[in-house]
């Protein structure tokens, strides 16, 4: 199942998505550290890990540099993105759930 919902508007979005990460959830440690990926990363210069100033920026609608990439940068109902969420649906969960361990 895929769920699409617009990321949240107006500034400090990165710090959001940051504050996600920071997140344990049922792992100790926290979420796993992003990578850049894609020609659109290599054209702004992102490459490997992301870093959270460059997250921010890129949510703000900002280059690595600072520099706007948008016209309406300030805008405090913009919208930098859409937040995609994968998930199986509940009967491969409870099929998962009830199947013995070596077919897991």
């Amino acid at each position: 199942m895929l769920s699409i919902s617009g990321a949240i508007k107006g500034v400090g979005q990165g710090d959001y998505y940051l504050s996600l990460a920071r997140e344990d959830y049922y792992l100790e440690g926290g979420e796993p550290l992003g990578e850049w990926l894609g020609e659109g990363a290599k054209l702004l210069g992102l490459e490997n890990q992301v870093k959270g100033e460059d997250l921010r920026n890129l949510m703000g609608g900002k280059d690595k540099a600072g520099n706007s990439l948008v016209q309406n940068v300030d805008d405090p109902n913009r919208r930098s993105a859409f937040d995609l969420t994968f998930s199986a649906d509940k009967s491969v969960s409870i099929i998962w759930a009830l199947s013995p361990e070596k077919e897991q």
